[in-house]
């Protein structure tokens, strides 16, 4: 039997290097940023899902059923495939399928009713993305995939996705609308004080 102590590296400017900065004090000025900018966008996340939701709750459609369960048979696939890649076995899926089905057709009419409101707004409010949006959104998802934004475009092509680009950006560009137009109030919460 053999017994190993971990020891943890000395905190000092040469731990600092190993992560690209020169020192300590660099080192945890860029943490604190960090943890501010990761804030602020929880915080907008949040307001735009707010805006979202009371928007959501305002409006009522009837939604084309066979839409609904084309969304719901993918997102079904979508939960399984992620409770396999989690380990879950398969007759551990089969025994949850109902609570599967259930949760995918409610996700399902929750997506098709925000993507339908949004793009009537877009119609409406005539929001389009530029070219350059769709540029700029294929060369993040190309960098998220660490391939080229040639290679990128020609994958979205083959697979019939560039539409899914364009309502991505159109839904984002909506929802700045909205906050542009919304009547926000912000309530006191408790700050979670930034410490490095």
């Amino acid at each position: 039997l053999q017994i190993k102590e971990k020891t943890l590296p000395e905190l000092n400017d040469e731990f600092a290097k190993s992560f690209g900065v020169e020192s300590m004090e660099a080192l945890g000025q860029g943490l604190k940023e960090n943890l501010t900018q990761e804030q602020q966008n929880a915080r907008e996340r949040d307001v735009r899902n707010q805006v979202i939701k009371v928007l959501m709750d305002q409006v009522k459609c009837e939604l084309p059923e066979s839409i609904v369960k084309q969304q719901t048979k993918s997102t079904v696939y979508d939960i399984v495939r992620e409770n396999q890649n989690r380990g879950m076995s398969n007759e551990d899926i089969e025994k949850h399928k109902d609570a599967i089905y259930d949760a995918a057709s409610t996700s399902a009419r929750e997506r098709i009713k925000v993507i339908f409101v949004l793009g009537e707004i877009a119609e409406k409010e005539k929001i389009q993305p530029a070219a350059e949006e769709v540029n700029h959104e294929i060369q993040h998802m190309a960098e998220h995939y660490k391939i080229k934004p040639k290679q990128m475009l020609k994958k979205l092509k083959d697979q019939n996705a560039i539409s899914e680009v364009y309502e991505r950006i159109v839904s984002r560009k909506v929802v700045e609308f909205l906050l542009s137009k919304a009547k926000i109030t912000e309530i006191d919460r408790p700050k979670i004080p930034i410490t490095v």
